[in-house]
């Protein structure tokens, strides 16, 4: 760990006043000079004495252009003349070393040299230790750094405010405390959590320094959206991992939410000593949809008898997708709507016998269920909602189940498990058809409505003018999406992300149509949990964190067709403190307005191009593009985050590495 060394000579004067000082007294960071300077990129004149001298110039090395005394420029009868001739407050210009350039060694020295190299004759040493030991290094402008005036804190400015004659300048090599506290200027030392180290290049040659530790704040991210650009194996999943470890660790109330497709968040990874559920035991939650979970890890189903609302849509969202157009007689049945208990109160002041309606035709679905072999407690029962004469007129025909009442009449009862309910409404529907007087009704309407007609006609196989039908048959592959021992699963995720837990969806090993379906489900389901909580002003500070991969297949150019969903999250999201991470090597193919709102970027390799040029739009990252293509060390990233102001290339920690002590559990701040 690099310490912060304070000044010694005075309390007041910042840290930038205090390197413009000690790199002035140090010989051994002098790189060299200035040639051309520009707004965005300038030129330094070096020569291998002075590389050598200050340890070496790597690619991507970080420099601090100095300027000298302005009485410099100035001859001594005129410095009286230009504003009093006093220097402002010290500032250091940052800049990144891009590559060398062509050498200003003369045409006529070259001439001499080649013919004399080329004979190896000893006159050429001369002119190697002249002419040839100078170059020159292209280099980019970040911008400058200085102390605030109120603060002595470090401030930055991504840009040169006053421009001189080049050789006024020169140009050091920060030590490694100068650049721990550049780079980590805006991270509160406090708060701040490692993320990885300094890493300039892919070749790590020179290993004598100290590392430079790279800090972030988990603030940084929650409620942002973060882009994790790579190909696979570049260290993306690694870099999820590390970002929801983080923010678990910070003892935020953040629920975070990790669309699993490939079980690497929800199990421990080769070279793993802990997955993120092992770490945070208390604070984390998974689901699956695998056929046999292991231990610990919940079924993502729904059980259709207890959470009919998710049940039907299941059926619903799925019909259209696997089997097709319906037919006519099954169209009331796929819209019918599934009311809340109180939409059922609230309907029973207002019609007391469409509630009654509403309550048959609930109990005549979960006989379609039954019917179709949906899994259940063998004593589990369901109010008919049949009149007297019906239940009289049915006990008749089936004598095994009737009893005698009160009024001593035999009836079927008015409750009945699924076992005998199933039978019952399908005689009902057979005598029904048939005319039975039993179902006249005072109002002159039919008694079975249009939506428990068509319930009926699925139950029973049969229309109402005896032709046979599919009916529940069609039904029969959705069993496998629901579990009978599975609680209300959504309200069980909404539940744990208000609590600040983390909950993984793994999502692998599941048929594309499921991993949609699925995401789509508990991703808009957050979403309005999250807006109705804002209408009603009750954000206060909790924050739902997403984790997506294959984000070019939900973000994509288009607002238009089913992924509009998540344009309008991404969009949405800040208000509504959701924070997304999204994870592709397809930059290209993402909605630019999701590119143009992202605050922080952790970008590894990327070997197409096209994907560079589109990250390489973006101004901070203009001069990395050439690394991008050519480093494919995993976690070697270049990131900005809020807190930076420049990318950084950093290499990440690796997620459960055997030398990373497990985060101690700590509870979400209330």
């Amino acid at each position: 760990m690099i310490k912060n060394v304070q000044p010694t000579a005075r309390r007041d004067v910042g840290d930038i006043a205090r390197f413009f000082s000690e790199l002035d007294a140090d010989r051994k960071s002098f790189v060299g000079y200035l040639m051309g300077f520009g707004c965005d990129e300038a030129t330094i004149l070096t020569n291998d004495y002075y590389v050598l001298r200050s340890g070496g110039l790597s690619r991507n090395a970080f420099v601090l252009i100095r300027p000298g005394a302005a009485a410099d420029l100035l001859r001594p009868e005129d410095r009286d003349a230009v504003n009093d001739f006093r220097d402002g407050s010290p500032y250091l210009i940052l800049a990144r070393l891009l590559e060398p350039t062509l050498s200003p060694l003369p045409a006529e020295a070259a001439e001499v040299y080649t013919p004399l190299h080329k004979a190896h004759m000893p006159e050429a040493e001369a002119i190697t230790k002249g002419d040839f030991r100078w170059g020159t290094v292209r280099i980019s402008i970040l911008g400058t750094i200085f102390d605030d005036p109120d603060s002595r804190a470090i401030a930055f400015g991504g840009d040169i405010e006053v421009f001189l004659s080049p050789r006024l300048y020169t140009v050091h090599l920060p030590t490694p405390e100068m650049l721990e506290r550049i780079i980590n200027a805006f991270v509160d030392r406090r708060k701040g959590v490692q993320i990885g180290t300094l890493r300039l290049t892919e070749s790590r040659l020179n290993r004598q320094s100290p590392p430079v530790p790279i800090r972030v704040l988990p603030e940084d991210f929650v409620g942002a959206r973060t882009a994790l650009f790579g190909k696979p194996g570049s260290g993306r999943s690694n870099a999820a991992k590390v970002l929801a470890d983080m923010i678990l660790s910070s003892g935020r109330r953040t629920g975070q939410i990790l669309f699993d497709l490939d079980g690497k968040y929800a199990y421990r990874q080769d070279g793993e000593i802990s997955a993120l559920h092992e770490r945070h035991p208390d604070r984390t939650l998974r689901y699956t949809l695998r056929p046999e979970p292991q231990e610990a890890v919940r079924v993502l189903k729904a059980n259709f008898y207890t959470d009919v609302a998710l049940g039907h849509r299941i059926i619903t969202e799925l019909y259209s997708q696997q089997v097709g157009t319906p037919a006519q007689y099954e169209l009331p049945f796929l819209n019918w709507e599934v009311l809340t208990n109180l939409d059922i109160s609230n309907l029973e002041r207002i019609d007391g016998a469409a509630a009654t309606r509403y309550r048959r035709q609930l109990s005549i679905y979960l006989c379609v269920l039954h019917a179709a072999g949906f899994e259940h407690d063998p004593q589990m029962a369901v109010d008919l909602h049949l009149n007297k004469t019906v239940r009289e007129t049915i006990a008749l025909l089936l004598p095994e189940w009737g009893v005698r009442e009160a009024d001593g009449v035999i009836r079927i009862p008015r409750s009945a498990t699924l076992d005998v309910a199933a039978p019952v409404f399908s005689k009902a529907w057979e005598i029904y058809a048939q005319g039975s007087p039993a179902f006249v009704t005072q109002s002159g309407r039919p008694y079975f409505d249009e939506t428990a007609q068509s319930l009926l006609t699925i139950l029973t196989q049969r229309t109402a003018t005896g032709n046979a039908v599919s009916g529940f048959r069609k039904f029969l592959p959705f069993r496998r999406y629901h579990w009978p021992r599975s609680g209300l699963l959504l309200d069980e995720v909404l539940s744990a992300l208000d609590e600040g837990r983390t909950v993984i969806i793994d999502l692998s090993n599941a048929a594309r149509e499921l991993v949609r379906f699925f995401g789509d489900l508990v991703a808009k389901a957050i979403f309005a949990h999250q807006m109705s909580k804002f209408t009603a002003n009750m954000l206060g500070d909790h924050y739902v964190q997403f984790y997506f991969d294959e984000a070019e297949q939900l973000f994509p150019k288009t607002d238009a067709g089913p992924r509009m969903f998540y344009n309008r999250l991404a969009q949405e999201g800040a208000k509504l403190h959701i924070g997304i991470v999204y994870s592709t090597q397809r930059i290209d193919a993402l909605n630019p307005d999701l590119l143009a709102n992202t605050e922080n970027f952790l970008v590894g390799h990327l070997n197409d191009q096209r994907e560079v040029k589109a990250l390489t739009r973006f101004f901070g990252f203009r001069d990395v593009g050439a690394d991008v293509l050519r480093t494919t060390a995993p976690g070697f990233v270049r990131m900005i985050s809020r807190s930076h102001k420049f990318a950084v290339p950093v290499q990440l920690r690796r997620f459960g590495a055997p030398d990373e002590p497990p985060t101690a559990p700590r509870r979400p701040a209330r």
